[in-house]
């Protein structure tokens, strides 16, 4: 019987490798089917990853510490009653050796993503961004002459910081913004948190969130992405919330949000972030964002903009709520005001596109009591 293979689950949309953590078994060693045989971290949590069969772990063919590609081979288990099998042979389609060759990258340093770990003509084209990323840090400047010491990078921060200078090089972006009336978003998350079912629960950004729910209904081509075959878009609205964690930042996302009410999205919210800073988080917590939302406006940023999280084309940064001067019916009045900046995709969504969203979403946000009534 041929050797059964150890595989990097799938982990998320958006995973694209793997660093294995540690091999809790040595080569020789009898595993049971279903017996955690290794571990494996992203850039957001560590998952375990056991044998498919009964038997003897014949080979570990990926060591702690290497980046692998989901669906890799990480080792292989023999069945008593058959030898392991062969390594297999390097697999790339002819658009990717093609791509390779035109792009002077060497496929044996490319990780693939297709099926059974596959080279394509995208992960070709991201290891070519990443090299010219390295080209240019490498490049003596004056500057680099007064380099002190390396100052230490998490697993979270390196892989951020790869996959920020991957789609800001890979994707098309935009930015719009515009200033939006905040005083009734202070008024209505009072009132909600002042009823017996809401106390103390719901949020600025909660409110944010069932907002962009209710604009994204009227825009529907906002919750899309680009992909090989054109622009699709997501069956579920999936609002992510970036977060800040003790080493790093990851996207917490709460599921399916257009069907809730403002209290189950500040539940559900409160629940991913908590598991995420715990370090407890599932795979579901972390990916799958169709749309994302970064406020800043508690670190007292008055205006963000910033970099898109693949795979949604969009992303809302908010600022600080504050008193402003404005002119309100030929007065100069102070009101409370919040800064919105829309990041988009342009391969998916134009200007207009995005200032029609835009638009609506203040629009929402400067009555929210009546717009998200039966949210309530």
């Amino acid at each position: 019987m041929a050797a059964a293979e150890i595989r990097v689950p799938k982990l998320g949309v958006t995973e694209e490798d793997v660093v294995v953590a540690d091999w809790l078994k040595a080569e020789g060693d009898p595993v049971a089917a279903g017996e955690v045989v290794v571990t494996i971290e992203t850039d957001k949590a560590t998952y375990e990853v056991t044998s498919p069969v009964a038997g003897v772990l014949a080979r570990r063919s990926v060591e702690a510490g290497v980046s692998v590609a989901v669906g890799a081979v990480l080792g292989l288990v023999t069945p008593s009653q058959g030898p392991a099998s062969v390594d297999q042979p390097l697999r790339a389609s002819p658009l990717a050796k093609r791509t390779a060759q035109e792009a002077g990258v060497d496929l044996a340093s490319v990780r693939g993503s297709g099926q059974g770990g596959a080279i394509t003509k995208d992960d070709v084209l991201r290891a070519a961004a990443a090299r010219v990323g390295e080209r240019a840090q490498d490049t003596p400047t004056a500057a680099q002459d007064d380099l002190g010491a390396l100052l230490p990078t998490t697993r979270v921060q390196s892989v951020t910081a790869r996959r920020m200078t991957e789609t800001f090089a890979g994707t098309p972006h935009f930015w719009l913004t515009l200033d939006c009336d905040a005083e009734a978003i202070r008024t209505v998350i009072t009132a909600l948190n002042d009823t017996p079912r809401g106390v103390g629960r719901v949020t600025v950004t909660d409110l944010i969130i069932a907002s962009c729910a209710a604009a994204i209904a009227t825009n529907p081509r906002i919750n899309a992405t680009w992909t090989s075959q054109g622009v699709r878009a997501f069956r579920s609205v999936n609002i992510g919330v970036a977060t800040a964690i003790e080493d790093g930042l990851v996207v917490a996302v709460v599921r399916d949000v257009a069907r809730r009410s403002i209290q189950e999205i500040a539940s559900l919210r409160r629940t991913v972030v908590e598991r995420a800073r715990a370090g407890t988080a599932t795979p579901e917590d972390l990916s799958g964002a169709t749309f994302t939302v970064s406020n800043l406006g508690m670190y007292g940023i008055d205006q963000a903009a910033g970099i898109l999280n693949p795979p949604g084309s969009a992303i809302l940064f908010v600022g600080s709520i504050a008193k402003k001067a404005v002119v309100v019916e030929d007065r100069v009045v102070a009101r409370e005001r919040v800064a919105l900046t829309l990041a988009g995709d342009h391969r998916v969504l134009d200007g207009v596109a995005g200032a029609t969203f835009l638009t609506r979403l203040r629009d929402i946000l400067e009555d929210p009591a009546n717009a998200l009534e039966a949210r309530v």
